[in-house]
């Protein structure tokens, strides 16, 4: 008979480094145009050895193009820092301009400067309370992690101009964090009323409702989300681990499985597919599996081999 609370114990919860990836899509203001970042934001996670705790969400969109804040070549940072001193300028001789304040935040905020950004955004709310600015804004708070600040700008935004799908979802991902899971639920379903294309948003909204324990429904989402974005190995993984927690051990070793061959390095779904296994009562596999999670550097991973593979 298998000890099924060393089992929940050594399935992973998978955190810290898969938390924020920044993406980009871009929307017309005025006669601007301007890089909107979508803040994939992530869960804390608690470990509780009667029940597995969820997975983060790691999103990869492939239908907009990825730009990472935290990944700037040097020539960018050279050019953002260009754009920066000619925007110093251009404020010098016209002051009240609110998108001079507007750019020059959105480049310090790709810089990761967000409380230089938050006062340029600051600034052209002071001139002109649009919307996107208050969104904006609402991003860099988030990045500093004031998650009130930032429901704060989202809300404005949203009462502003009630169409704009990533300030629905900006918000979700704010709850998200502030663990408001059925308020993120509500935000991401916006979403999809208005973009029913964004992967990232089924895929949010079926954390947040595994979250709340809502586990086939979350299923029904990382379904979409996989529909959308076939080749997102992390929407495999979180629905592998949906699916254990629904003791759909098959199952989940099949997502887990794929996980695997879209991304052979990804250590915790060869841990949680030897485990699947394991519980099935193939030790052997399952093991074998454990031993490669460790290979990789995947230290937990041992712990359960002390249980499972002596």
């Amino acid at each position: 008979m298998i000890n099924q609370s060393f089992f929940w114990k050594f399935l992973f919860c998978n955190f810290e480094h898969k938390l924020i990836l920044f993406t980009s899509t871009v929307m017309k203001m005025k006669n601007l145009l301007i890089c909107l970042p979508l803040i994939i934001a992530f869960a804390a996670c608690k470990n509780k050895e009667e029940k597995p705790p969820e997975l983060l969400l790691k999103s990869e969109s492939q239908q907009i193009e990825a730009v990472s804040f935290e990944e700037i070549s040097e020539e960018k940072r050279f050019g953002l820092n260009q754009n920066i001193d000619s925007l110093n300028g251009a404020i010098i001789n016209d002051p009240s301009n609110p998108e001079l304040y507007f750019n020059r935040g959105v480049a310090k905020s790709e810089l990761q400067r967000h409380e230089d950004a938050i006062f340029d955004f600051s600034k052209a709310i002071e001139l002109d309370p649009l919307p996107t600015f208050f969104l904006f804004r609402g991003f860099s708070k988030a990045e500093i992690n004031d998650q009130s600040g930032a429901l704060d700008d989202f809300n404005k935004s949203i009462e502003l101009y009630p169409m704009e799908p990533s300030a629905y979802y900006n918000r979700g991902l704010v709850k998200i964090n502030m663990e408001d899971y059925s308020g993120a639920v509500l935000d991401f379903t916006q979403t999809l009323a208005i973009d029913p294309t964004r992967a990232e948003a089924y895929y949010n909204r079926g954390l947040s409702k595994a979250k709340q324990g809502d586990y086939e429904d979350a299923i029904l989402d990382y379904d979409q989300a996989i529909e959308i974005h076939a080749s997102s190995a992390e929407a495999y993984y979180n629905r592998g681990f949906a699916k254990v927690n629904l003791q759909q051990f098959n199952e989940a070793i099949h997502d887990f499985t794929t996980a695997i061959d879209l991304n052979p390095e990804f250590v915790e779904a060869y841990n949680n597919l030897g485990l699947s296994h394991i519980m099935l009562g193939d030790n052997q596999q399952g093991c074998a599996y454990l031993q490669k999670a460790y290979e990789l550097g995947f230290e937990n991973a041992f712990n359960a081999m002390n249980v499972y593979c002596k």
